[in-house]
């Protein structure tokens, strides 16, 4: 009867502890949907703009320290000419944890970038025509 306690109790533990470990390894998928959402939400703002402004960069950084990203690099033209390729570049770190093989916690940071290209379909006054 003891022996099937200490198994019982011994296989929660390790179960315990596998779960923990998938649900840790998830955790950066997770991130990365959240981040490729907001990143591609500036990318239809720059699309419909022609250019992403000063204003949607700084709010585009904002969004992404709310959402507790650190924000290393963003790069895209404020204003872009019919027909040129435009591209957002957004790179962003996300501090985190995992369990090291011996069954420790271990603070790591996860690093995320973003590149998406564009052609600017955008007229504006000194463009000429197609």
């Amino acid at each position: 009867m003891l022996g099937r306690l200490l198994v019982t109790v011994f296989g929660l533990f390790i179960l315990t502890s596998l779960v923990l470990m998938l649900l840790l390894c998830s955790l950066p998928l997770f991130k990365r949907v959240e981040f490729d959402a907001v990143c591609h939400h500036y990318a239809r703002v720059m699309d419909q703009s022609g250019g992403l402004p000063p204003s949607a960069a700084a709010a585009l950084a904002t969004e992404l320290e709310r959402r507790h990203f650190t924000v290393l690099q963003i790069q895209a033209p404020e204003q872009s000419s019919f027909g040129q390729t435009m591209q957002l570049s957004v790179e962003a770190a996300c501090p985190g944890q995992r369990i090291t093989p011996d069954m420790r916690m271990e603070a790591i940071t996860w690093h995320y970038s973003c590149a998406i290209q564009l052609e600017c379909r955008v007229y504006t006054t000194g463009d000429a025509a197609p």
